[in-house]
């Protein structure tokens, strides 16, 4: 046997004990059992996103009032009628009003009307871009500190 055919039985023989070595890793990982708690994560996960949905739409339904205050004083007597009515028609238990943030969010972009929903939303995705910069800045400022 020459030195080339000698390398290449063993590049093949390296070759096929990595393959049975990885053979069974991905035989475990496809039969691995996923736990009993996975369903109760994905119901925590739902539940957080559904608040955190919330709270952008309370804050940004804050954000149209001031911002209504200053530019359409008129139209925020209407969006905040449209608030109490709402809030009224859920505790009412109408079906149209069961999730309170559904019809919050319907029912005040059809009263003030698309240039003021716009203009509201503007302004708090600017407030979430300035607070993301203010806690980098801090998070930086930090690792100065302590280098």
């Amino acid at each position: 046997m020459n030195a080339a055919s000698q390398n290449n039985n063993r590049i093949i023989t390296i070759s096929a004990s990595i393959e049975q070595q990885e053979q069974p890793l991905m035989t475990k990982r496809r039969s691995a059992v996923i736990p009993s708690d996975s369903n109760d994560e994905v119901a925590r996960m739902k539940q957080r996103r559904t608040v955190q949905r919330r709270m952008k739409l309370f804050l940004l339904v804050r954000i149209l009032l001031q911002y209504l205050n200053r530019v359409d004083p008129a139209m925020l007597d209407t969006a905040k009628k449209v608030l109490k009515d709402c809030e009224r028609k859920h505790i009412a238990k109408d079906s149209k009003y069961a999730t309170l943030a559904d019809a919050i969010e319907d029912r005040l972009r059809d009263a003030v009307g698309e240039t003021h929903w716009t203009a509201a939303c503007w302004i708090h995705r600017n407030m979430e871009f300035d607070e993301r910069h203010k806690r980098n800045m801090i998070g930086v400022a930090k690792e100065r500190n302590a280098s």
